[in-house]
């Protein structure tokens, strides 16, 4: 016959344990919905990415500039809805990624901005790593609109300006510059497509 004290342990067993699963089940999913959702965890993923896809087309520039830019461009095409890989093309071919590129012309920075257009998009120091990279992409998320996603033309017009396409009905400018420029982009473009961090895929994998 079952003594008092075993029939309590019993009960014990059958009530407590399902609720400590339960409650173990409960906390881990809340903790897994929140890093899911987290907005400064999502893109750390992407951000190592786009590190990495940095160092793979600007060759050796100082650690500390590549993280800002890697930052800067992940966010930035996240905003304006644009390809990372793309936007990582235009900087290498536009200044070698050099935060303090400047052209003959007066262009300015890691996206190559001149003044003029910097000033058309409300930058006041387009010089700064984050503005001129935000810049860029806002001008250029504004060409692929306005020439229907297309990409090879849109970069066209980044290089020569807008007037210089519509003047072509909508190709490339025979410029020579511009046509080197828009083979530059859409090769580094491709390549990146392909870009793969062993380190990311591996976290994406256990997330």
């Amino acid at each position: 016959m079952e003594s008092k004290l075993e029939t309590s342990k019993r009960v014990l067993k059958k009530s407590f344990y399902p609720l400590m699963i339960l409650f173990f089940t409960g906390a881990w999913t809340t903790v897994s919905l929140q890093v899911s959702s987290e907005p400064s965890v999502l893109p750390l993923l992407g951000f190592d990415r786009s590190l990495g896809m940095l160092k793979e087309v600007c060759g050796k520039k100082s650690a500390k500039h590549l993280t800002e830019i890697a930052r800067a461009a992940n966010e930035a095409s996240r905003k304006y809805q644009l390809s990372e890989e793309l936007l990582v093309a235009m900087m290498a071919v536009e200044s070698g990624c050099s935060v303090k590129a400047r052209s003959g012309k007066g262009a300015i920075g890691l996206m190559q901005l001149m003044p003029g257009t910097a000033k058309e998009l409300g930058l006041s120091e387009p010089e700064r790593v984050r503005a001129n990279v935000f810049g860029g992409a806002k001008y250029l998320s504004g060409l692929l609109e306005q020439f229907d996603g297309n990409v090879k033309i849109a970069v066209a017009a980044y290089n020569a300006g807008p007037a210089a396409v519509k003047k072509h009905k909508g190709n490339i400018p025979p410029y020579k510059e511009t046509k080197k420029y828009v083979s530059g982009v859409l090769t580094r473009y491709q390549s990146l497509k392909n870009f793969k961090d062993d380190t990311v895929v591996t976290a994406r994998m256990d997330a």
